[in-house]
């Protein structure tokens, strides 16, 4: 085990497989979604208040499973689709963070009427066609696999009767609504952000470095791993300290206000 997986096991207990099998018996409502070959395990809790797969980062093991509630779909008004979850638990953030400073903008998720999902389709069994056909449906994409796509008019597409949307992110992920100040703070390394910049690789090797080893010389499956790992503890650790001043910081505070009044113009009443 490298310092940097060992680093991160000890924040967390190790949960093994089995605990997860045998606990789903607890919770009647709930099914195991899939298996899915991955870095670290994650389990994905739903519960009768909380429409969105609400992401629980618990041990670097060799594989993710995946508790999803089969209810969700069937209440679903309004879904909201992001690149995966990571970038769900960015974007919840970042919500939180702007209705710090106006409280009147739209509780996204506390309204058990909107899904926020992975653009893969949410938990492995569960896909977006289980969704109630014709419900407005919004897609953030970011700006780095966008293809040049560009951002749909929600004004324009309404007057029009449009029930499916594209925005685009004006930053090239959404790695990089963090400010490297908020990274420093929680991680303890020193890295640039920009609107363009790579986040991860500068996140892992700065980890790295922290610990002592080297990131050069280490192959590439274990430099994906470590980038990996930078995914989910920027997710898990400096997401949650996103502030109204932090999104000054970055200059997101305009953007992700846009983006809940087009949640609020598109939920239905």
């Amino acid at each position: 085990m490298t310092d940097a997986r060992a680093h991160s096991t000890a924040q967390t207990p190790c949960i093994r497989p089995e605990w997860i099998a045998s606990s789903l018996s607890q919770w009647p409502n709930m099914r195991l979604a899939g298996n899915v070959a991955q870095q670290y395990f994650r389990a994905v809790a739903l519960d009768n208040m909380t429409p969105l797969a609400m992401v629980v980062d618990v041990s670097i093991i060799s594989y993710s499973v995946v508790i999803s509630s089969p209810t969700i779909a069937s209440r679903t008004r309004f879904a909201i689709i992001l690149p995966d979850f990571p970038a769900i638990a960015i974007f919840k953030h970042l919500c939180f963070a702007l209705r710090m400073s106006d409280p009147h903008l739209p509780e996204v998720f506390k309204n058990p009427e909107i899904a926020v999902l992975p653009s893969g389709g949410g938990p492995v069994g569960w896909d977006l066609g289980d969704l109630t056909p014709g419900i407005p449906m919004l897609t953030l994409i970011e700006r780095r696999g966008a293809s040049g796509r560009k951002s749909d008019s929600i004004v324009e597409g309404g007057l029009r009767g449009q029930r499916r949307f594209v925005l685009v992110t004006r930053k090239s992920t959404f790695f990089n609504y963090l400010p490297a100040s908020a990274i420093g703070e929680k991680l303890g390394i020193d890295v640039t952000v920009t609107d363009t910049s790579d986040v991860l690789t500068p996140v892992a090797q700065a980890l790295q470095a922290k610990h002592g080893l080297a990131w050069d010389g280490i192959g590439k499956p274990e430099q994906a791993r470590l980038r990996g790992y930078a995914e989910q503890i920027l997710a898990e650790q400096v997401a949650p300290a996103l502030t109204p001043e932090l999104l000054l910081e970055r200059r997101a505070k305009g953007e992700v206000g846009r983006w809940l009044d087009a949640i609020k113009r598109l939920t239905p009443r």
